[in-house]
């Protein structure tokens, strides 16, 4: 059996439920978003954000900063800004931008406000366990719950990641890790990927590199998350799995469809996070609960 987890279908549901609260509650939201990067997954992944705050019923106001030291005004303007309850940054940041810079505009954003857990504070509150504020990793967070939706327990699973990034690869290892997972992480420096992809009861897999997953590196049964994203021809979007190797898997999320609409609904959740970490609101920390 290879079915398709339905990654889209599933944001879908969990951005009603967020509408439904923002509405009840009477919330007035704002995301402020940060474009600094204009590459095509950049742009695309703005557009699917944009729709999804519009049909929750929350403002998204971009920026889009010509320089670091624009960029960090615009951070410092927004932290002490107490309309602006969540800050993202769109990721990539300029490829010209040195290490020290990307680290300084990431590091600048204040823990309340960190939608997309990349402070040192959220981070450390990730691989610590601990729940109280704690605010996880958009895309982390949403390949966790697409695997609960479809694996009746994580406990004792053999999870092989692909991709060792602050976004994905790290925080999704430190989430798995406190599921009781057995986790072994893969980068551009792996020696034979085919060792370990070939015992993962569970992959995931988020390099931006095409066809990088072939049939003959994945056993029967497998389940495959794909959080790659890459363009080709600059227009049609493919994950890192061959096609092909979606027969051997009892579930797998395609590209697009699968990854990414979580992403995008987790940060918006993360948003209403942020929002019950500045504010004391039990009813709608209740109501955020309860979503499924």
């Amino acid at each position: 059996m290879n079915q398709i987890i339905d990654g889209k279908a599933i944001a879908t549901n969990i951005l009603r439920q967020l509408k439904e609260i923002v509405k009840t509650r009477k919330l007035s939201l704002t995301l402020a978003t940060i474009l600094a990067n204009s590459n095509p997954v950049s742009m695309a992944y703005k557009k699917y954000k944009n729709i999804a705050c519009k049909r929750v019923g929350i403002q998204c106001i971009l920026f889009q900063p010509d320089s670091y030291k624009a960029t960090k005004l615009i951070i410092r303007q927004n932290n002490d800004n107490p309309e602006i309850t969540g800050i993202h940054i769109q990721l990539p940041l300029p490829a010209n931008w040195q290490n020290w810079q990307i680290n300084s505009i990431i590091q600048a954003i204040v823990p309340e406000k960190d939608v997309d857990c990349f402070s040192v504070h959220q981070i450390g509150k990730l691989f610590s366990h601990q729940r109280e504020g704690a605010i996880a990793s958009c895309t982390a967070v949403g390949i966790i719950w697409l695997l609960k939706k479809y694996c009746n327990s994580l406990v004792g699973k053999n999870v092989t990641i692909i991709g060792s990034s602050n976004i994905v690869g790290k925080p999704t290892a430190g989430m798995l890790l406190n599921e009781g997972c057995t986790v072994t992480i893969c980068n551009i420096h792996t020696q034979d990927l085919k060792n370990y992809t070939s015992q993962a009861d569970i992959i995931v897999s988020a390099t931006g590199q095409p066809g990088l997953i072939t049939p003959d590196m994945v056993k029967n049964g497998v389940i495959i998350i794909d959080a790659g994203i890459a363009f080709i021809d600059n227009k049609k979007i493919v994950g890192d799995v061959d096609s092909m190797t979606y027969q051997k898997a009892s579930f797998y999320t395609p590209v697009p469809g699968g990854v990414g609409p979580m992403t995008t609904a987790m940060l918006i959740r993360n948003l209403l996070k942020c929002y019950l970490v500045q504010h004391e609101d039990p009813e709608t920390k209740k109501m955020l609960d309860k979503i499924k």
